[in-house]
């Protein structure tokens, strides 16, 4: 099936729920750092399975207008400023890695 016009991406959003969850236990953030970062989602496909696709960002290290990010690809050029990328794959485990401004901390755990 091919590109669907009429079916948009969701905007930017806090991070929360069981996304929230996952990140302060296994980068052992605190709730104060994950306030200030946001998520963005798409749906798309992993292994042949229909997955929703998510980078989580700090916009305070975008570069230039931190508004400007609207869509999932937007965030292609500005991988400085996103901290973990994975997917959630409805009823199975949600994956996710440390990206950009979180490699580090997290290869130093």
């Amino acid at each position: 099936m091919g590109w669907q016009f009429w079916r948009s991406e969701p905007g930017p959003k806090g991070v929360d729920g069981k996304l929230r969850d996952l990140i302060m236990s296994r980068f052992n953030l605190s709730a104060v750092d994950i306030d200030k970062l946001y998520v963005i989602r798409r749906s798309g496909k992993f292994a042949g399975r229909s997955v929703t696709r998510l980078r989580v960002y700090d916009p305070s290290l975008l570069n230039g207008d931190a508004g400007g990010v609207s869509t999932y690809m937007h965030l292609d050029e500005q991988a400085q400023a996103v901290c973990f990328e994975g997917y959630d794959e409805k009823g199975r485990a949600m994956e996710l890695n440390a990206r950009g401004c979180m490699e580090e901390t997290a290869n130093a755990a």
